[in-house]
């Protein structure tokens, strides 16, 4: 062996400097081994990263049932729903003389007819503002419900922005009422759109919807509900008062008259994002929700109850329903013939049902 080959096969190991040969290295081809399998597996990764950058997580599809990821702040309508444009200006309506149904006193009395078992009852001519037949119109009764008729219109007057969110929590006081999006087997909170909500307040008559709405808007149900009666007396309803705003009987505290409603309800078809919502068959939500019951659908708890809404010669286009232990089954309908006449149906107190009394005053007073 020259000295060429003698010291390319030597290398100088310790500290004594004292040459040796060079063994074989057994490890090395392990080591590529081992090197190349680290370098594949960091290409791979690369490229899955990258993947995902190039398609983000979709954002909520209201048509798609199977989700249950509550909507949050940061997330953005679906482009394939089309934004409602509501202006409030327009829409919050101000005349306190427009929408008050004339004096009863020459209308048809119900009161003799033994048909009708409501304590009280009214049927409006809507388009002249007449009263065709009324039972006790100016008598103060509980409404239960239809109390939220005017959480609809305070609502959208105060709304800045129909797409914002908000909190809805459970809690005890809606032990015994509707409820639209939580669940209260689990005792849940669920973020919501506030248009969601106001669909949930009216279809579905959510308790839930209802306080989430005052408190957000006003700070507490207390403020919201005296903004109610400021409302009311500015329309002209001389004989209501509102104590909360889901409609409880509260000892009384919570009441209205026949000839009121029809001012309210009259008021709420003025304003034409309150019309669509008292008069909606179903609602497609914009968020979906982890609610046993609700997840992107609501359906109309009024039209729910009548197959056929058509009674003599009207149809039933709208309206809001209540049940409560001192006001018993109470309605507010909206109604049109063929001609295209429209009126306005009212009853309450009655002991088992929301839709007998109406039913018979459309069929034998609409003419």
């Amino acid at each position: 062996m020259n000295d060429k080959d003698y010291f390319e096969n030597i290398i100088f190991d310790g500290l004594d400097g004292v040459p040796k040969e060079k063994k074989p290295d057994v490890f090395r081809p392990i080591i590529a081994a081992v090197t190349a399998f680290l370098l594949l597996f960091g290409i791979i990764l690369a490229l899955t990263i990258a993947l995902i950058d190039s398609n983000p997580t979709p954002k909520l599809n209201p048509s798609d049932n199977s989700g249950t990821t509550p909507p949050s702040i940061s997330e953005t309508i679906p482009e394939n729903r089309k934004r409602v444009e509501v202006n409030n200006a327009k829409n919050a309506e101000t005349s306190v003389t427009a929408y008050r149904p004339t004096d009863v006193s020459g209308c048809k009395n119900l009161v003799y007819d033994s048909s009708i078992t409501s304590k009280a009852a009214l049927l409006e001519d809507l388009e002249a503002g007449v009263v065709i037949a009324a039972k006790n119109a100016d008598e103060r009764v509980p409404i239960a419900s239809m109390t939220k008729v005017m959480t609809l219109i305070v609502a959208c007057d105060l709304i800045e922005d129909y797409y914002g969110v908000i909190t809805i929590n459970y809690g005890s006081r809606l032990e015994g009422y509707q409820i639209t999006f939580v669940d209260k087997t689990k005792t849940t909170t669920e973020k919501v759109y506030y248009i969601d909500a106001l669909y949930g307040l009216i279809l579905y008559s959510g308790a839930d919807c209802a306080y989430a709405i005052a408190e957000s808007l006003c700070g507490s149900e207390e403020t919201f509900v005296a903004k109610m009666n400021e409302k009311a007396a500015a329309i002209g309803m001389t004989g209501t008062h509102f104590s909360n705003c889901v409609g409880k009987d509260d000892g009384g505290n919570n009441y209205s008259t026949m000839r009121d409603v029809a001012t309210m309800f009259s008021y709420a078809l003025k304003n034409e994002f309150c019309y669509n919502i008292l008069t909606t068959d179903v609602w497609e939500c914009i968020g979906s929700y982890d609610c046993r019951s609700i997840h992107s659908i609501v359906y109309s708890g009024f039209r729910s109850k009548k197959d056929n809404l058509t009674f003599g010669k009207v149809k039933a286009l709208g309206g809001k329903s209540g049940n409560e232990t001192d006001a018993k089954y109470c309605l507010v309908s909206f109604g049109e013939k063929s001609d295209g006449h429209k009126y306005i149906c009212v009853t309450a107190g009655h002991p088992s049902s929301s839709y007998t009394d109406t039913v018979y005053i459309y069929q034998n007073y609409v003419k």
